[in-house]
């Protein structure tokens, strides 16, 4: 019995760049860090920021996700994707894990994958994602709207989430609440939402600035 398998857990992996920069890494680590009761994690890294280990890092997962699922170690595989290469590569290591049955869900993380399906990858797309051990993971509503010819019926909207910091102090009635948002410009990096939540926090009666 593998050692992961500890009080009877089963076993999601985490397939994707675990240890790379970015956002999706962080998700991947904040999902690893909250399981499912009864499920342990275990995380296959697909990517490296280094350019000479790039390909090295693909093969690897490859060869390890291979052996997890010949030893019956994977019984959930959860594979996070964005769009361009990160596709082709996780297409690959998609159609191994099919080949085991192995229930998937496919987490896109990409705001421009509209854009990247409606190329020649669409089709792709639109093949692959509609299996009967598969199911999609959207971020966001609007994101649904615009894939809905490219992902299954059943595709499901989770927005991301954040780890619990534990319980906030309360602030004074004179101190005001503070919102940054670092990024450039543009719709898929959620200056609509930012602008929406300082709405809502206003329409609450709460004092608040957003940068």
């Amino acid at each position: 019995i593998w050692s992961v398998r500890i009080m009877g857990n089963r076993v999601v992996a985490h397939i994707g760049p675990c240890e790379s920069r970015g956002g999706m890494a962080v998700v991947i680590e904040r999902l690893a860090n909250n399981p499912p009761k009864n499920w342990s994690p275990v995380k296959i890294n697909t990517h490296s920021d280094s350019n000479s280990k790039k390909i090295f890092s693909y093969f690897k997962s490859r060869f390890r996700l291979k052996k997890m699922l010949k030893q019956s170690r994977i019984d959930l595989a959860h594979v996070h994707v964005t769009h361009g290469l990160s596709w082709w590569r996780k297409l690959s290591l998609m159609k191994i894990i099919n080949k085991f049955q192995v229930p998937t869900v496919v987490h896109i993380h990409s705001g421009k994958f509209e854009e990247f399906c409606a190329g020649l990858p669409g089709k792709s797309v639109r093949r692959n994602l509609d299996k009967p051990n598969t199911r999609v993971v959207l971020l966001e509503e609007r994101w649904l709207s615009k894939l809905g010819r490219y992902v299954p019926k059943n595709t499901v909207v989770i927005r991301n989430f954040s780890e619990d910091r534990g319980t906030r102090k309360k602030k004074g009635p004179q101190e005001i609440l503070k919102l940054l948002q670092l990024s450039r410009g543009g719709e898929v990096k959620g200056t609509e939402f930012s602008k929406l939540v300082f709405e809502q926090l206003k329409d609450m009666g709460i004092r608040v600035k957003l940068d």
